[in-house]
């Protein structure tokens, strides 16, 4: 009869051990949130933000400036005239950003740029970007097509519906390694894009998802709503880089990136081959690529496998790796970027470096 109190109290140490657990783990995050608010990072005692809703919030500058395409997701508004992050930023009636529009008139074969954020020139103004140095260095019109947060996808599918109408004698297309990874999303930093997947069925081997674009994205997870309120977690989350676990704002279709981006490459060459125009894809980089042994080590053998493929497909390729080196990376890297961006110092070395490989 007396085995049950046995077992009842038995019980209890296990418990009070589970208990003590989790009032010290308890303990431990209200002293860590308390230590980091009072004497670290921007945290405060009597402010508190949700970091996670403020991740949220809609970013001024995209909003003014890109609008709603149902093939890229977004894309520049057509005769914006205003700033990006205090620097002078305007697009024409296509939506190609400008440049260069009180200097001399270029003349010659038309030059197509196509890309991402370094394409367009983040953080510098309309005339230091590098589509805007090799238009000076070339004497030849260059039409700036480079869109911010892009995906390789995004790049091509651009360069698909732009090369037909502006018919350009050569197209450079520009990419960073982040875009290979960017063509595994279908939710990247809260805007839906569009995204290929493998098929053998499909021509080029893929299959284009996601079209038409939404307009909407999932909302913020319970938890996430709750925990983004601790400046405790949001100071280490971005500070490990764990930013798609933390913020919840990027969502895989699948990590296929590297074959997909090869894929894109073979297509892009068709495009190329149908219009009839000379084509050089360029490979950049961050600059924490030079900062970071193992983002170096990733970057690196990603882009070369994406460079052989175009080149397999028969383009002209350039890894502007070495040259940078040579120009003083890393040790020149606030000469040469600006934010992860170029600067306009960084954007007449790449367009140095474009120049010489389209007139050889």
């Amino acid at each position: 009869m007396k085995a049950p109190s046995m077992q009842r109290s038995s019980r209890h140490p296990v418990l009070a051990n589970i208990g003590l657990v989790l009032a010290s783990l308890v303990f431990f995050f209200v002293c860590s949130e308390f230590f980091l608010r009072a004497f670290l990072g921007n945290g405060s005692l009597w402010h508190y933000p949700n970091y996670i809703e403020q991740a949220f919030a809609p970013d001024p500058e995209h909003v003014a400036q890109m609008q709603y395409d149902p093939l890229l997701g977004f894309e520049p508004k057509p005769n914006y005239k205003g700033t990006l992050v205090g620097k002078p930023i305007s697009f024409d009636s296509h939506g190609f950003r400008e440049h260069d529009l009180t200097g001399p008139t270029p003349s010659g074969p038309t030059i197509l740029a196509i890309g991402d954020s370094f394409t367009e020139g983040y953080l510098v103004g309309n005339d230091e970007t590098w589509p805007s140095n090799l238009q000076r260095l070339t004497g030849r019109p260059v039409i700036n097509a480079g869109v911010r947060a892009y995906g390789l996808d995004q790049v091509v599918l651009r360069a698909e519906r732009i090369v037909p109408e502006v018919k350009p004698d050569a197209i450079v297309l520009g990419f960073i390694p982040d875009d290979v990874e960017r063509t595994e999303l279908y939710i990247r930093d809260n805007r839906p894009k569009p995204y290929f997947v493998l098929s053998d069925k499909a021509p080029d081997g893929l299959e284009l998802r996601n079209v038409p674009v939404p307009t909407t994205i999932p909302p913020i997870t319970p938890l996430r709503r709750v925990l983004g309120y601790s400046y405790f977690l949001h100071y280490f989350m971005t500070r490990l880089w764990i930013f798609e676990l933390w913020f919840g704002m990027t969502h895989h279709a699948h990590y296929d990136g590297d074959e997909v981006s090869c894929r894109l490459m073979h297509r892009f060459a068709r495009l190329v081959q149908e219009q009839h125009i000379r084509a050089l894809v360029v490979a950049f980089y961050e600059d924490t690529a030079w900062r970071f042994h193992r983002l170096r080590e990733a970057n690196r053998p990603q882009v070369a496998y994406v460079l052989d493929c175009a080149a397999k497909a028969g383009l002209a390729t350039l890894d502007t790796w070495d040259d940078f080196t040579q120009a003083g990376m890393p040790g020149q890297a606030d000469t040469f970027y600006n934010g992860y961006h170029f600067t306009n110092a960084g954007a007449h070395v790449a367009a140095q470096l474009i120049a010489a490989k389209l007139l050889h």
